[in-house]
């Protein structure tokens, strides 16, 4: 798994362009209180 690049972020959390066995992903990285 490799993060590209953060393409979002919130109060919820932080959104990632990821790259996984040449799928793009976007993936969601949610943040604990």
């Amino acid at each position: 798994m490799k993060l590209e690049k953060v393409i979002g972020s919130g109060s919820a959390g932080e959104v990632y362009l990821g790259k996984y066995e040449s799928e793009t992903l976007a993936i969601k990285k949610v943040k604990t209180k």
